[in-house]
């Protein structure tokens, strides 16, 4: 059955000041080495020592901006922007703006200290890379399935970046809304920014919070909604990544 994540674990974060990481999905709150799924809420002017981590990462910027820099220079990634970092990369982040930014961070396999390769200081002199990071500048808006309209931005993903390895979207969906059951070839992790969402599975229904995520594994038939009285926003990372002909979505039936 899918497993509710009820609240994060905070996680001691690297940098010159306090940053505040809450990981829902990943080998600390939920025991998962596959992937790991965070949310990040970092203050203007922090920056971190420069790493080479063995891990794919997948970061979405949900307020302010990060800046990345990477062999090539330094990228500016912007609210309602992604970054796509592969394994083996030496990258440096941090937020020098006011505001700093909060974030969605997906690795893959998920994140440890053990795997990172930090530098031994923040003014380590910039490692050797050779394939720069992907900016997502924009996601690709997909239309939902169910009795309402539903706004599906994928970032990364089969459509928006061509990538078939994970997928990360952001949904938002109106009060009263459902989709038909499917039966995904792949996990899906959710991770509710806002409202609340209500998944019907075989063992029962599980509702789910702000602040609170889901994982459904691949295999399971599952069926998503809202209430009646209130709208839900979230992220959804897929691993495979999503596709129409993975979700195997019962037809005529919501």
């Amino acid at each position: 059955m899918p497993r509710l994540i009820e609240k994060p674990t905070i996680v001691a974060a690297a940098g010159n000041k306090p940053k505040r990481i809450e990981e829902f999905v990943g080998r600390v709150n939920s025991g998962d080495e596959l992937l790991s799924v965070a949310r990040m809420r970092s203050p203007g002017g922090w920056i971190e020592p420069g790493q080479r981590p063995r891990f794919l990462e997948v970061m979405h910027v949900l307020s302010g901006s990060l800046r990345v820099e990477h062999a090539d220079g330094a990228t500016k990634v912007i609210a309602g922007q992604t970054i796509v970092v592969e394994a083996g990369e030496w990258v440096l982040y941090s937020t020098p703006d006011e505001h700093g930014a909060e974030y969605i961070a997906v690795c893959l396999p998920a994140f440890s200290p053990e795997i990172v390769h930090r530098d031994d200081s923040a003014d380590a002199a910039p490692g050797a890379g050779s394939q720069a990071p992907r900016l997502i500048p924009l996601g690709t808006t997909i239309m939902g399935d169910g009795n309402k309209p539903i706004q599906i931005e994928e970032f990364v993903g089969r459509i928006n970046s061509d990538d078939a390895r994970l997928s990360v979207a952001r949904l938002y969906c109106p009060a009263g809304w459902i989709e038909p059951p499917q039966r995904p070839t792949f996990l899906e992790v959710t991770v509710m920014l806002s409202g609340r969402l209500r998944i019907v599975h075989d063992r029962g229904t599980t509702e789910i919070a702000a602040n609170q995520a889901i994982v459904t594994e691949p295999g399971e038939r599952v069926q998503y909604s809202t209430p009646a009285d209130e709208d839900a926003d979230y992220i959804a990372v897929c691993l495979p990544a999503f596709s129409l002909e993975g979700a195997q979505r019962e037809a005529g039936r919501a």
